[in-house]
């Protein structure tokens, strides 16, 4: 499979990457730098800025199966809050699949976010109307992409992402309650953005990843 990576040089996206080549798959690394990527003949690295370089997101997706999102936004930086470009990245990344036939489109988003607010325990509701009421409005954004495009997408809604090693023991549930366990590594979380577009059954569809059992 061919499988183009956005956000490939963050700590998920790096661990999507690994994944990813260690299963076979081709790679394209969509990302604004290179530092952080390792050499490997599986390996293509795309330099563009998600939210704005249409053309070139479309040019690099051709030939793709499938395009996955790790991207995430910063709460603050040292000057105050950190812009919000979810949405304006994940509307780059939708309309460039549809301009290269790329037939799978998959994110992940925070649990508590877009279709998983409703269901998610007070604390977060209560976060998602006021404190990060920008942070959650630019995650239904980044949803409400997918969900319009036509294509068949997949959002994958996580809890507290850890740095732990991949176990492989993640649970993926379609019913979009609170997560059974919230703590999961970022390589389990990898393992399941490459099973939703893999695999059929998750085509437009939101999911909750578990993680492994203690």
């Amino acid at each position: 499979m061919r499988v183009a990576v956005a956000g490939a040089n963050g700590s998920t996206g790096r661990a999507l990457v690994d994944r990813a080549l260690s299963a076979g798959h081709q790679v394209t690394a969509l990302v604004r730098r290179s530092d952080g990527l390792p050499e490997h003949p599986g390996l293509r690295i795309g330099l563009l800025d998600v939210t704005s370089d249409h053309d070139r997101a479309a040019a690099l997706l051709e030939g793709h199966d499938a395009v996955i999102s790790t991207l995430g936004n910063a709460l603050f930086y040292r000057s105050g809050p950190a812009p919000k470009f979810l949405a304006a990245a994940h509307r780059t990344l939708v309309a460039a699949a549809q301009r290269a036939g790329v037939p799978r489109v998959a994110t992940m988003l925070a649990y508590g976010s877009a279709a998983t607010t409703a269901p998610a325990p007070p604390i977060i509701r209560l976060l998602a109307g006021t404190l990060l009421r920008r942070d959650f409005r630019d995650l239904a954004g980044a949803d409400a992409a997918l969900a319009e495009s036509g294509l068949a997408w997949t959002v994958v809604h996580f809890g507290a992402l850890t740095d732990g090693e991949h176990t492989g023991a993640w649970q993926l549930s379609t019913d979009l309650r609170r997560p059974a366990r919230y703590r999961i590594a970022r390589a389990d979380v990898a393992d399941a953005l490459l099973t939703v577009v893999s695999r059929p059954g998750y085509e437009q569809r939101r999911a909750v990843v578990s993680g492994a059992p203690r």
